[in-house]
This record gives C-alpha cells, sequence and structure tokens, in this order.
C-alpha cells in the first residue's frame, strides 16, 4: 500500500513535522514551499537548492530526508512587484519532479509542503509567463488548471505522497451551509483536491495538562466532511501523526 494524503490544518499543528514519518529506507523528499517550513522537521534533513534534486539523487545524500527550499527564492511582497521569483519556483518544481524517475528505486516519499503558498506560486508563474504584473481574468483560469496538472504529475509518482494545506472556510452557494476546505483559490479547486487523495487527514492538537498532544483527525467532523481513508477501515477518529505507525491499522493487504 502506498500513502497518498492530503493533510490540512491550521498553523503550529504537525503537518509538517509528520513528513518525517514516511516509511521505507529510500529518501524522503519534502518539496518545502513554506518560508522554514522544514524547521518543524524531527529527523536528520538535508536541504539542497531547487531544481538540484536529480543531481543530489545522483550522488550519496548525507541523510534520508532531503528538503529541496523552493522557499529561498525570493517571493514578491505586493501584487505589483515582479512575479518572475514564482515563475522560478514553478518551473524549477516541476524539472525537479520530471527529473527524478531514473532515481526511482532509490526515493519512498515525496511531500508538497504547502498547497496554499504553491498555489499563490502558481497564479505569479502564470502572471509572469503572460507578461504582466497583476492577475486578469483568464490568469486565474489558467492557474487553476496548472495546479490540477502539476498535483497529477505529483500523484503519478508511484511512491507515497503528501500534500499539506491550511484551512479556510467557505459557504456552499446551494445550500448555504458553511465548511471547511483546503486553503486554495478557485471556486471548485478546494473541493476538487481531496478527491485526488486516498487518505485525507486533518492535524489537530489536543490540550492537556502536560501541554498539547499533536493528532490526526480521520472522520468527518464539524465543518470537514471529506476526512478518512479509502484504503484502511475503522481508523480511530484521532490517531498519532506518523505515516509508519498508519499501517498499523491495515488488517488485510490491499
Amino acid at each position: 500500500m502506498r500513502v497518498k494524503c492530503l493533510n490540512i490544518g491550521e498553523s503550529h499543528t504537525g503537518k509538517t513535522r509528520a513528513i518525517g514519518t514516511l516509511p521505507g529506507k529510500g529518501y524522503i523528499i519534502d518539496a518545502n514551499i513554506d518560508p522554514e517550513g522544514y524547521e518543524s522537521l524531527r529527523v536528520p534533513f538535508e536541504i539542497i537548492k531547487a531544481g538540484q534534486l536529480a543531481a543530489t539523487l545522483a550522488k550519496a545524500p548525507s541523510t534520508r530526508v532531503l528538503v529541496v527550499d523552493y522557499a529561498s527564492i525570493p517571493k514578491k511582497v505586493r501584487p505589483d512587484q515582479n512575479p518572475q521569483p514564482s515563475k522560478e519556483v514553478v518551473s524549477k518544481l516541476i524539472t525537479d519532479i520530471n527529473s527524478i524517475e531514473p532515481y526511482f528505486e532509490k526515493i519512498d516519499g515525496i511531500a508538497l509542503d504547502s498547497l496554499t503558498l504553491f498555489g499563490e506560486h502558481v497564479i505569479d508563474f502564470v502572471v509572469a509567463f503572460q507578461g504582466r504584473l497583476i492577475p486578469e481574468i483568464q490568469d486565474w483560469r489558467l492557474a487553476v488548471m496548472k495546479v490540477r496538472e502539476i498535483l497529477t504529475m505529483l500523484l503519478g509518482v508511484p511512491k507515497h505522497i503528501v500534500l499539506t494545506a491550511h484551512i479556510q472556510s467557505e459557504t456552499d452557494q446551494g445550500t448555504n451551509v458553511r465548511r471547511q476546505v483546503p486553503q486554495v483559490f478557485g471556486k471548485d479547486l478546494p473541493n476538487d483536491i481531496p478527491k485526488l487523495f486516498s487518505e485525507c487527514f486533518q492535524s489537530v492538537t489536543i490540550p492537556g495538562k502536560d501541554g498539547p498532544t499533536y493528532k490526526w483527525l480521520t472522520r468527518p467532523q464539524g465543518m470537514i466532511g471529506f476526512l478518512g481513508s479509502r484504503k484502511i477501515d475503522n481508523l480511530p477518529v484521532y490517531i498519532d501523526p506518523d505515516y509508519t505507525r498508519l499501517f498499523d491499522y491495515v488488517k488485510t493487504d490491499i
């Protein structure tokens, strides 16, 4: 069984930290979009430059977890500033994904951390290609298509895949019911992305007298209706945020 997991949650709930628990003996790739998000990892890791993933895998990296630091490419601050850095982020991410096939036997998992800032880079990527500084209506449509394209390409890699995302609230226009979905632009995209993943969990913290405990919520609750696993039946409502221990719940070969 391979994990194809969407892990959503508020900031500081352990989404990035859990990436280091992906199982296997090969390398775990953390495609880091959030600035210094990798500081949450609690396992040894090596930071490599964007666009250098294949070259790094061709050698013998010093640690199992490799952080590809796309976040170090400067991000624009205001909408009227140059979107070219985001063009570089997305271009190098595509280059890295496309270049690793010869090294599949060395890799056990890939994580994209996170969807929210990745989406911001994608719209700027589209704007830069159009030679503009701020997006127009057609740019948003193209950006939605590009996000779908890149996620489909990533999910096509035959390894464990994790996508982290922050949460946003929206109102269903048909039922007028409030719900929570992954934080990304687009009318349909936030609702469509969970459908791409076999596991959808929410990272949460549970208060305790000795401090908060990190957990994954595995079943629909409150305004989030898409949580669960297609591959693993009867998961407890809350489980430890550990991808390797997730396999302990598998009772039969799938």
